[in-house]
């Protein structure tokens, strides 16, 4: 699989087109990826010190970092490095094996090797002293021959991100304090650490001199995983971008906040796309809400009175007699209709079949197959209800983690992405393909957020106008909110990003983002936790780009979602 990723890197903006393997991989497999990655980084490191008048001192044949420093791999360099081993040639095998043979002897006679071969990855402290320990031993890399290194292409990610602008004389002596060591923006080593959280739990540093002692107690475990699903937990923590193109953009490219974005083709492999997901901000021929004798009923039956004003509404019952009288009830009933149907709860956006709009301009209804969450009527609901041919995928994705915008491209969270593919990201990028999604954003959700959906996090407006949650009680949040804009405008460098202030408390979040847009009116969820100061920002900041906010008390502050998540839009 060929992918091109893009996330944001401090000062930079990292693109690079990958090869990702297809079927079931192995974390060493995804090494050639980091280290394209962590190549571009470093590239643009050196051209940033250089600039500025700061040469690298690091050049072959300079091995003093090589004779003293403390270096640990990555579970998966390890696993990569001792492939590696077994296919040196014969004489530099043996005089590698020779070289661990001699390093564990005088570790053990230091009585350093049980704790370094021990010591957790959270211990900070004790692998500070240790470094300082081994230092002291002036023990040379086992790999190291003649000054060079034996294995230069297959280096530690800690090598290839070590380096310095001091006399090179200086490093001879690291602890005195001479060394100028270039500061990174961002180090490969700690996706490539994600990869192993699920399998072990904890992440694992390991002593590169101790490699070969680590791997007899640690053989590497099979794994069933797909290339893409560990990639996308490579990144779990930061927003990326994924296009599925033919175009080359070019091998591991890092370029200034200043870039613009390619022109993306329109082709995914080798299938054309045949039309593109419809946005949320096109203007739905009719919005279905649930009329249900629950505790909301009456927010229910605000938003059908409300969204009646612009667009037409189908009430979906189980008791028709009770729902014809609202109907009657109403200024326009003319803009009403009625459909009979039971369901497990007033949530329905998730069952929702999603709109994608055809090359010719007609509309395909799309239904994904549903979780098993003990919602066995909602799971059908919409197949049984449609009155069009619907289009049954085989693939999971609920529809409120799906935020769309324009011309193919689409928002979702990670967590719940993950969750909704069943564990196979390859289920995502082909379900997105029959779907016209050809290019995804792909982020962490809000620290404690309950639901995990992408529409309480950022909405498209319009084609070049989003708007994203600016979470005023979490300083985390907001830090993730910036990380999403920039990969926003970094998919599309003419859009704008409006922040909207949204309040928190633990997993209690108000997010006005899950309106109900119908055309320039939006329909705007104000909870307990809203502040009128907020409101009033809102709606200064929307009438600004010639929307109209009209805002409704809602209830569902505890049960993680609001008014979009209640509704389901109808395109014809």
């Amino acid at each position: 699989m060929r992918l091109c990723l893009r996330f944001p890197v401090t000062g930079y903006r990292v693109k690079a087109e990958v090869t990702v393997p297809d079927g079931a991989a192995r974390t060493a497999d995804l090494l050639p990826v980091h280290r394209e990655l962590s190549g571009a980084i470093t590239r643009a490191v050196v051209e940033r010190e250089e600039s500025g008048g700061r040469a690298i001192s690091c050049r072959k044949g300079c091995s003093a970092c090589c004779r003293h420093l403390y270096v640990e791999v990555t579970e998966a360099e390890a696993y990569r490095l001792q492939d590696t081993i077994q296919v040196l040639p014969e004489d530099l095998r043996w005089r590698v094996q020779k070289r661990f043979v001699s390093i564990r002897r005088r570790l053990r006679e230091a009585g350093l090797f049980d704790e370094m071969l021990h010591t957790k990855l959270s211990d900070s402290e004790a692998r500070q002293q240790l470094s300082v320990r081994y230092l002291d031993q002036g023990i040379a890399c086992p790999f190291l021959e003649d000054d060079i290194c034996a294995i230069y292409s297959e280096r530690p990610l800690a090598c290839r991100e070590y380096l310095v602008t001091s006399p090179a004389e200086q490093c001879a002596s690291p602890s005195g304090g001479g060394v100028h060591r270039v500061p990174f923006p961002w180090s490969s080593i700690e996706p490539v650490l994600r990869m192993t959280r699920q399998p072990f739990g904890e992440e694992r540093l390991i002593p590169l001199a101790l490699l070969p002692d680590w791997i007899a107690t640690n053989p590497e475990l099979n794994q069933s995983v797909s290339g893409a699903e560990l990639l996308v937990r490579s990144f779990s923590t930061v927003s990326f971008y994924i296009t599925m193109q033919e175009q080359s953009v070019g091998e591991g490219q890092l370029t200034p906040r200043s870039w613009t974005e390619d022109q993306v083709t329109q082709s995914v492999g080798t299938q054309p796309v045949q039309g593109y997901i419809v946005p949320d901000y096109e203007p739905p021929a009719a919005l279905m809400v649930p009329h249900y004798g629950l505790d909301h009923i009456d927010l229910l039956e605000q938003i059908a009175s409300k969204a009646a004003r612009f667009v037409g509404v189908i009430l979906l019952t189980p008791d028709p007699d009770r729902t014809r009288a609202f109907i009657d009830r109403q200024e326009s009933p003319e803009r009403f209709s009625l459909l009979v149907a039971a369901s497990n709860t007033a949530w329905i956006r998730d069952r929702a079949p999603i709109a994608v709009r055809e090359m010719g301009g007609g509309i395909r209804w799309c239904l994904p197959s549903m979780p098993d969450d003990g919602r066995e009527a909602d799971a059908s609901l919409f197949e049984s209800i449609c009155a069009r041919p619907t289009h049954r995928l085989p693939f999971t994705m609920a529809r409120g983690n799906v935020v769309a915008g324009p011309e193919g491209l689409a928002l979702s969270t990670i967590a719940l992405l993950e969750e909704n593919t069943d564990k196979d990201i390859q289920g995502l990028i082909d379900g997105g393909r029959q779907l016209g999604i050809d290019r995804w954003i792909l982020f962490p959700a809000f620290s404690k957020e309950a639901s995990r959906h992408a529409d309480v996090h950022v909405r498209f407006l319009d084609t070049d106008l989003a708007a994203i949650a600016w979470n005023l009680s979490s300083a985390e949040d907001r830090a993730r909110a910036e990380e999403l804009e920039k990969q926003l405008v970094d998919a599309r460098p003419s859009l704008r990003v409006l922040r909207l202030p949204i309040r928190s408390e633990e997993q209690r979040y108000a997010s006005p983002l899950n309106w109900i847009q119908l055309g320039k009116d939006l329909l705007v969820p104000r909870y307990l936790l809203t502040e009128d100061a907020d409101v009033d920002q809102i709606r200064q900041v929307l009438k600004a780009e010639n929307f109209r906010p009209l805002f409704i008390d809602s209830p569902t502050l505890d049960l993680g979602g609001a008014l979009h998540c209640l509704t389901a839009s109808i395109y014809v």
